[in-house]
């Protein structure tokens, strides 16, 4: 059960997390792109750290601790050099346009507040008003994922799930062992290692990371 002095402060980090899910589908540039999700991720810290204080878990401390090096610093370092690296100005865009895009998300974010998914707002009684706002992120995390282009984007996409995610869990009450988190945190950084080698090679190899153009060449 979350102390009533803090709920207003966890809506609102939540409310911006969703916010900066919504945002990044708006963007245009790769690097701003990367500037959203790191904003994003400082949410998640947020709500790891107001909750490990109000609960005087240590662990959440910590894990917040180890979320901002790996996702606030690590992150845009990795991202923007291979960005930089790659030299792709022009942004692929999506698969729909800016308003049928909009349409959708309004979609996704009735969809997480109907009565579909009342079932696990009902798991969570002490946090029921937080469940589908954050649903609603994850669900237009993984459309981000999937409408976007841009291989950048897509791959954003993921790691704003995986925000989410642990957003939700945090809501469910899900318990958050530091020795948890850090091997989680180890994987994410290690994928990100991964992409970014990735989006290198697809840049040098294609000339471009608009994933519409690369499926359909042929040896």
């Amino acid at each position: 059960m979350f102390q009533p002095d803090i709920v207003p402060i966890l809506f609102s980090l939540e409310a911006l997390l969703f916010l900066a899910v919504v945002f990044m589908h708006l963007v245009k540039k790769n690097s701003t792109l990367v500037t959203v999700y790191a904003l994003q991720s400082i949410c998640v810290i947020a709500l790891l750290a107001v909750m490990g204080i109000t609960e005087h878990e240590q662990g959440l401390l910590l894990a917040a601790l180890v979320t901002f090096v790996v996702k606030v610093v690590l992150a845009p370092i990795i991202f923007m050099r291979a960005i930089k690296d790659t030299n792709e100005k022009r942004v692929a865009g999506a698969y729909l346009n800016t308003p049928l895009t909009l349409i959708v998300l309004l979609t996704l974010l009735l969809l997480a507040q109907s009565d579909v998914f009342a079932a696990l707002s009902h798991l969570a009684p002490s946090a029921e008003r937080f469940v589908p706002l954050a649903l609603a992120a994850l669900f237009i995390s993984l459309f981000l994922a999937i409408n976007e282009k841009g291989i950048v984007y897509q791959i954003v996409g993921v790691l704003s799930m995986e925000n989410c995610i642990v957003a939700l869990g945090s809501f469910f009450g899900l318990e958050h062992t530091f020795a948890l988190e850090l091997g989680i945190l180890f994987d994410i950084c290690m994928w990100m290692v991964g992409a970014a080698v990735f989006i290198s090679l697809i840049r040098y190899h294609f000339g471009t990371l608009d994933a519409s153009a690369i499926k359909d060449l042929r040896d």
